[in-house]
């Protein structure tokens, strides 16, 4: 900024109060420094304004994978929210790893972000403590967990999700029904409480719900949902056939179209046979074969409320957004042959990658 007052005459003082956007300038004046900072490529230093300014408008996002299609979503949701506050957002990839995951903590804290929003790699954030959260200008928020009364918290409610699902299999007649879990089971707090939703659903109904109708491998993190999926029907083929169940709900759309697939390569028919309903409404959900029903999460509206948050403070408190049911081609009433006609197709095994 000095070398910019010397050679254009304009005092620093008011070169700064244009870059600051500070209303008591002429407008003369203002486009004045604007050419001035265009000719000769003036950017001023986000660390040292911040410091005068005692903000930077940082919002930075962290996220365990960004591959993960609802979190590259939200990432882009929040992103053009934010631009429409004059917020610009860093987005950060812990990997589902505790040591990157503190590491870019300390890293946001250095660059000085006004807000941090984190989806914590552990169902309750064990690895954010109180210290970690210290030393952010403006707040904390989490996204998709509810953590730390030190930090405000936006997510759908999961538990109303699994009811979603349950009471739409339900009302559709169908009375032997299965969940697929994520393989995060033990990590993902919005796994445990879609899956409680949807079992206090289907008893509240007067039906069976037990430990043998939660589907779920132990499967390298590295694979995706869909390959997930399209395994833990390939290995549950016996179990859902024992079991008589004529109806799924997968925890994520990713799931539910592997095992979509793996369910066409055995010659069972969606929802001729097996009734199946995803969770999250991914864009590509609506072309499978079957077009998927699925629980809509509402990411235009969570993305709204994150960024609301960040500039009313709005809140150290749960927000929980409900979900919508989306009905598509997936499921359908439970026909008298379709437990016969799981049972007679030849079942093909699936074996982890290395």
């Amino acid at each position: 900024m000095q070398e910019l007052a010397a050679v254009t005459g304009i005092p620093r003082v008011t070169i700064s109060r244009v870059i600051n956007q500070h209303p008591h300038v002429s407008e003369r004046m203002r486009r004045r420094v604007q050419e001035a900072i265009a000719r000769y490529g003036y950017e001023s230093n986000i660390m040292a304004r911040s410091l005068v300014m005692r903000r930077n408008n940082l919002l930075a996002f962290i996220v365990p994978d960004i591959r993960i299609s609802f979190y590259s979503e939200m990432i882009d949701r929040v992103e053009r929210e934010a631009l429409g506050q004059g917020l610009d957002l860093l987005p950060f990839n812990s990997f589902f790893n505790a040591e990157r995951e503190r590491h870019l903590l300390t890293l946001v804290r250095r660059l000085q972000a006004d807000t941090l929003i984190i989806v914590p790699i552990t169902a309750h954030g064990e690895l954010v403590n109180g210290a970690e959260l210290a030393g952010f200008r403006k707040r904390v928020l989490f996204f998709d967990r509810f953590v730390s009364p030190q930090g405000g918290s936006v997510m759908m409610d999961n538990a109303a999700a699994g009811r979603l699902a349950a009471e739409h299999l339900i009302a559709l007649g169908h009375r032997r029904l299965a969940m697929l879990e994520s393989s995060e089971d033990r990590r993902n707090v919005c796994v445990r409480d879609r899956r409680e939703g949807f079992a206090r659903a289907v008893r509240r109904h007067g039906l069976p719900f037990n430990r043998a109708q939660r589907l779920r491998l132990d499967w390298p993190e590295q694979s995706s949902g869909f390959e997930y999926g399209h395994a833990l029907v390939k290995t549950c083929r016996p179990q859902l056939r024992s079991l008589g169940i004529t109806a799924l709900f997968a925890h994520s759309d990713h799931i539910a179209l592997g095992a979509m697939r793996a369910l066409a390569e055995d010659g069972i028919r969606v929802p001729g046979e097996l009734s199946l309903v995803g969770c999250d409404d991914l864009d590509f959900s609506a072309y499978s074969n079957p077009p998927l029903t699925t629980i809509r999460q509402p990411v235009e509206e969570m993305a709204r409320a994150l960024v609301r948050a960040v500039n009313t403070r709005e809140g150290d408190t749960r927000v929980e957004i409900a979900p919508q049911l989306v009905e598509r081609d997936s499921c359908a009433a439970p026909r008298a042959n379709a437990l016969r006609g799981i049972a007679s197709k030849k079942i093909t095994k699936q074996t982890p990658s290395e």
